[in-house]
């Protein structure tokens, strides 16, 4: 039974000599092997070849049996040995031949980019105007393949020509100075002059109008004016809080047109009366100037109390010049012939 057991683990150890010698081998050569790139993109296989230790060389070819950018070749190929950090060469397809449409067909007249194309085997099949707000009218604005393309001999181009136009962007909100820069990208052949309400050149301030305004087509050369806000704030104005104190001196000469001090002198003639009886018993007279308060005209009925005074009392009714309250003479003349017939008995 040890005998078995021993020949089992003999088995078993050369199985795996068997197995790990290619991987000791390498090892100890210090060797690895191309992994598969072919049919990757250029990236994926690059990554691949630098994960395995080794360095990839890539050139490219046109070939209209591989999409553009796929790897097509190895060298050495896949699975060959080699030593690690060695070059592994790849072949990356550029797609199918054709033309490149250069940038520099950009901004050329179309006779110019007419001839050119024709140079390179190709026609122009219409041409269109579009606005563009950097090249004068009648310029190769785009193509139609796109410049920086390829296309096959013999391809129809279309040319997109400058009109000279260009729809005046909406800057009213901005700044002045982003103001300024947003027309540099969008209409860079426009002559922009800022101002302020008062008509004088600022770069301060944020726009608050346009001329011409936002989304006229105008030439791609002609003038724009913004006008920045230079907005104050008001301060009060001190004439308000007049009128109200000219107003308060007129209830003043209405209060002091009471003329009640003169009428206050006739109760003196009422003195010079005290020799007649008759005023005494008349109290009832007082009463009367008292319901009357300040027009205290209502107290000359006492002076005509006496008849001698009747003379001297028509001076004091022409002293109270308050007289124009028409009660005042209303009343005077009905106490009159009431109070003579007393002192002429």
């Amino acid at each position: 039974r040890r005998r078995r057991t021993l020949l089992a683990a003999g088995a078993v150890l050369v199985a795996l000599a068997l197995v790990l010698a290619p991987w000791l081998a390498a090892a100890l050569r210090n060797t690895v092997e191309v992994p598969a790139v072919v049919g990757l993109q250029q990236d994926e296989a690059v990554a691949a070849l630098e994960d395995a230790g080794l360095v990839a060389v890539v050139s490219s070819a046109y070939m209209a049996d591989a999409p553009d950018g796929t790897v097509t070749q190895s060298d050495p190929p896949t699975g060959t040995e080699v030593p690690r950090g060695a070059e592994v060469r790849i072949r990356v397809s550029r797609g199918e031949e054709g033309i490149a449409l250069s940038d520099s067909l950009h901004g050329l007249s179309e006779d110019a980019a007419r001839r050119e194309l024709e140079r390179l085997g190709l026609r122009v099949s219409s041409v269109q105007y579009q606005d563009d707000g950097r090249l004068e009218r009648g310029l190769l604005a785009r193509t139609d393949p796109a410049m920086g393309t390829h296309v096959p001999p013999g391809s129809s181009v279309v040319l997109h020509l400058s009109s000279g136009m260009v729809a005046v962007p909406d800057v009213v909100g901005m700044s002045a100075p982003d103001a300024r820069r947003q027309l540099a990208l969008s209409a860079p052949e426009l002559r922009v002059r800022i101002q302020d309400e008062d008509g004088a050149t600022t770069d301060t301030g944020t726009v608050v109008a346009q001329d011409p305004p936002a989304g006229v087509r105008v030439d791609n050369r002609s003038s724009l004016t913004l006008t920045a806000s230079s907005w104050i704030a008001p301060t009060a104005e001190p004439s308000e809080p007049a009128p109200p104190s000219s107003e308060a001196p007129e209830p003043t000469p209405s209060a002091s047109a009471s003329p009640s001090p003169p009428p206050t002198e006739s109760p003196e003639p009422s003195e010079s009366a005290e020799p007649s009886p008759s005023p005494s018993a008349s109290a009832t007279p007082s009463p009367e100037p008292t319901t009357t308060a300040t027009p205290s005209p209502t107290q000359s009925p006492s002076p005509t109390s006496a008849a001698p005074s009747e003379p001297t009392g028509q001076p004091p009714s022409t002293s109270p010049t308050a007289t124009p309250v028409d009660p005042l003479p209303t009343l005077t003349p009905e106490p009159e012939p009431s109070i003579d017939p007393p002192p002429s008995t």
